[in-house]
C-alpha cells in the first residue's frame, strides 16, 4: 500500500524535466516504493536523448512512452493507464519537489486509512530563489492558479481544487469513474475530473507539507493570454454540464469589488491599502481576459 506511481506529461521541456527528475531521485523515501512514468505528447525536443542518459546513470524507475502530439490530457491518461500501483501522484514537467513530497502524499492517504475515495492536494508555491512580484503572490493565494488563500476547510476542498500539477488519487476510484476528458486540449480538464469525482464521492484535502515549486514565470500579460483561454474551454466544460452555469459563465458585475471596498471599508472608517487597490486591478484583468475567451467560445460553438 505505501507504494506509489507518479505521473509527469511533457511536451518541449526536457531541460526542466532533468530537474524534475532528479528531485524525484532525491527523495527521503525508499526508491523501491515508487515508479515514474513519462508521457511525451509528441516532443521535438531532444527529450527523449536526455531521458535515455538520465535512465542510464540512476536507480530510479522511470517508464517513458514518446506519443504522438496531441495534447497533455491525451499524455497524462496514457500515464496512468501504464501505472504498476494502486496510487497515483500527479505532477508536471515544471514541478520540482521538495526531499519528503512523495512521503508526504502517502502519509496522508495512510493516516485516511488509505481509502479509495481520497484525494490529496499537495501545496506548490513560487521557487524561493526567484524574486515574486505581487502580481504571482496574488494568483496563487487569491487568483485562480492555485488559489490557496481562499480554502475554508482544508479537510475538505471543492471539486475546483483538484490540481494534476500536485495531487494523488486512487487509481481503482480514479478508473472506475472516469479519467481525464480529452475533448479539453488545455484548461478545465482537471476541474472538469474533480467535479465528476465529488458527484462520486470524492475527498479532497490540502497537505500544505507536501511542497514543490513551479518553475513556470509567469507575468500580467503572459497569465491574461492564459486566461483568455481558460475562459474559451470553459464553454466546453458549460456544454458538458450546464448546471454549473454560475460557477463557469460569472457575470460581468464591476460594482461588487468598488462596492466591498467602499462601502464596507471607507464607510466604517477601515483603512484601504494599496494592496486592496493591486488587488482590484489585478482581479478585473484577469476577469476580462476570461471573459473575452468566454465570447470567442460561446461564438465558436454557435457555430
Amino acid at each position: 500500500m505505501n507504494n506509489i506511481s507518479i505521473i509527469i506529461p511533457t511536451y518541449n521541456r526536457s531541460k526542466i524535466l532533468l530537474k524534475t527528475l532528479k528531485a524525484l531521485e532525491n527523495q527521503n523515501y525508499p526508491k523501491s516504493n515508487y515508479e515514474v512514468i513519462i508521457a511525451d505528447d509528441g516532443s521535438s525536443d531532444d527529450t527523449n536523448l536526455q531521458i535515455e542518459k538520465f535512465q542510464s546513470k540512476t536507480d530510479l524507475k522511470i517508464k517513458y512512452f514518446k506519443l504522438n502530439h496531441v495534447s497533455s490530457c491525451h499524455a497524462r491518461n496514457t500515464a496512468i493507464s501504464n501505472t504498476k500501483y494502486e496510487l497515483i501522484l500527479t505532477i508536471d514537467d515544471d514541478i520540482i519537489t521538495t526531499a519528503n513530497f512523495i512521503e508526504e502524499h502517502v502519509r496522508f492517504h495512510k493516516d485516511c486509512n488509505f481509502k479509495k475515495d481520497v484525494g490529496v492536494l499537495g501545496y506548490t508555491v513560487w521557487p524561493p530563489e526567484w524574486r515574486v512580484s505581487s502580481f504571482m503572490k496574488y494568483v496563487i493565494e487569491k487568483g485562480p492558479l492555485y488559489s490557496y488563500g481562499l480554502i475554508k476547510n482544508e479537510l475538505d476542498l471543492p471539486f475546483s481544487y483538484l490540481y494534476t500539477s500536485n495531487f494523488s488519487i486512487n487509481k481503482a476510484f480514479l478508473l472506475e469513474n472516469g479519467m481525464l476528458d480529452e475533448r479539453f486540449p488545455k484548461y478545465f480538464e482537471d476541474t472538469e475530473l474533480g467535479y465528476r469525482l465529488k458527484k462520486k464521492g470524492l475527498k479532497i484535502f490540502l497537505n500544505k507539507k507536501a511542497v514543490a515549486y513551479h518553475y513556470h514565470p509567469t507575468s500580467i500579460l503572459s497569465f491574461m493570454k492564459r486566461q483568455e483561454l481558460a475562459g474559451f474551454y470553459a464553454v466546453v466544460f458549460y456544454l458538458k454540464h450546464q448546471e454549473l452555469k454560475n460557477f463557469l459563465l460569472p457575470s460581468d458585475n464591476k460594482d461588487t469589488f468598488w462596492k466591498d471596498l467602499v462601502f464596507e471599508k471607507l464607510f466604517k472608517f477601515k483603512r484601504i491599502s494599496i494592496l486592496d487597490i493591486k488587488d482590484k486591478f489585478y482581479c478585473d484583468l484577469i476577469r476580462y481576459s476570461y471573459n473575452n475567451g468566454l465570447k470567442k467560445g460561446l461564438n465558436s460553438f454557435k457555430k
